[in-house]
């Protein structure tokens, strides 16, 4: 087949069936689908297997004890026999033309991903555009300045991969890691492209959901695991000095966000030797006089007044 679309489940009953219907009913039918069971407590599996025995496109893979999305996935892709790669969150779901498209475009182009547009569905029931694209090049270093200047997204879903740009290299991976998960593994596959391409079609949607982390107080390992992959990435992509200013600025600009939103991760910096990211000399050396001052009033006592009355 032309396709493997990869969703992992952990206690995502109440979506699943949603989200393997929208996949069955694509437009495009030259694909499998593997179910990747990250260990689920609940009755997530006995649907998916319930669905497998009626389309034979479906592999059930059953990953053991729960280790966390981004491990689960990798169980996926490497068993996925596709010439191209696709992730799906299993809480999601897919325009009916969505692999259609994006097939299209990767044979067109011969491109190593493929990016669509994505629907954001937030938990208050609005919605908003969630838009792509490559201004500086559609190259691996315009790919990294597009993610760092925030013009292009991390997320693993809503793009369409070359199964060697997976399969052919071995990447970072944290067993548990329970947040930024899609951000450690994008930006260490964007080393590897040639040739990024975006289409102007809607090709995913994103549902976030009153107990998803970003709608929710995060636990100590939540916050871990985000220095972790704050960490790992800048540490990693500042070794080219072309692309050193971006990512320290964008880094220090999430990270100062975690404080503005009442998080003390002071800790957690000295415990993985990233510290010096938030000094007043860095932020002032890697950002212009509006972000820099972005950053120090996130870090302040004044940031997280601000952030709370700007998010009522």
């Amino acid at each position: 087949m032309r396709v493997s679309v990869i969703i992992t489940v952990y206690n995502v009953e109440r979506y699943i069936e949603r989200c393997i219907s929208s996949i069955l009913n694509q437009t495009y039918k030259d694909f499998e689908l593997l179910v990747v069971n990250d260990g689920t407590p609940d009755r997530s599996m006995a649907i998916a297997e319930n669905f497998a025995s009626n389309d034979k496109r479906i592999r059930i893979v059953n990953h053991g004890d729960n280790v966390g999305l981004m491990c689960a996935r990798r169980r996926g892709y490497v068993e996925a026999k596709g010439d191209y790669i696709f992730f799906v969150d299993s809480d999601d779901t897919l325009p009916e033309n969505a692999l259609e498209s994006l097939v299209r475009a990767a044979e067109t182009t011969g491109a190593d991903i493929v990016a669509g547009w994505g629907i954001h569905y937030l938990a208050n029931g609005t919605t908003k555009d969630m838009s792509v694209s490559l201004p500086y090049g559609n190259d691996s270093h315009g790919l990294y300045k597009a993610l760092t200047h925030y013009e292009f997204s991390h997320y693993v879903w809503g793009k369409l991969y070359k199964r060697e740009l997976l399969q052919g290299y071995n990447y970072k991976y944290v067993n548990g890691l329970t947040n930024a998960e899609d951000y450690l593994l994008f930006y260490q596959l964007a080393k590897n492209v040639n040739h990024v391409e975006c289409i102007n079609e809607t090709v995913y949607n994103y549902y976030q959901h009153v107990e998803s982390s970003s709608q929710v107080h995060l636990s100590e390992w939540q916050l871990e695991s985000n220095i972790i992959a704050y960490s790992y990435v800048l540490k990693e992509l500042a070794k080219d000095k072309s692309l050193k200013k971006d990512i320290y600025a964008s880094t220090q600009r999430a990270l100062a966000r975690f404080y503005a939103k009442g998080y003390n991760i002071t800790e957690l910096l000295k415990k993985h030797d990233s510290l010096d990211i938030l000094s007043f000399e860095n932020i002032m050396k890697y950002n212009g006089v509006m972000d820099a001052m972005v950053c120090m009033i996130g870090k302040s006592k004044i940031g997280k007044s601000i952030f709370k009355y700007w998010h009522k």
